[in-house]
């Protein structure tokens, strides 16, 4: 309650959605947006790949427009392990924070 009367403080329009069991609150807020006049949404990459295959899924039955940002909580993004783990024959986690330590100057 504290953090919605703060976000009605600071103007922003807060909305109630009752949670049902045997239903995904993913679908119900999903649903109830698309039902408000919502047609897209954006996110950030939730670096999950079943919440991204639920998510894709049901902005796709529901007709939303699905937009993904990088994540700004990780230092590397997907495409960056990909790149180092091409390089290595066999991945250790040493070597990956070796790794990192160089690419981001960090004392060795």
């Amino acid at each position: 309650m504290k953090y919605e009367a703060r976000l009605l403080a600071d103007g922003w329009p807060t909305r109630k959605v009752n949670y049902e069991p045997n239903i995904s609150l993913l679908v119900t807020v999903l649903k109830d947006l698309a039902e408000s006049g919502v047609d897209h949404i954006t996110t950030c990459d939730p670096v999950d790949y079943t919440l991204t295959k639920r998510l894709t899924a049901y902005t796709v039955s529901l007709g939303l427009e699905l937009t993904v940002l990088p994540t700004p909580r990780f230092l590397n993004t997907s495409s960056d392990n990909r790149r180092w783990r091409e390089t290595q024959k066999r991945w250790f986690m040493a070597e990956f924070y070796k790794y990192q330590r160089r690419r981001f100057s960090i004392l060795m």
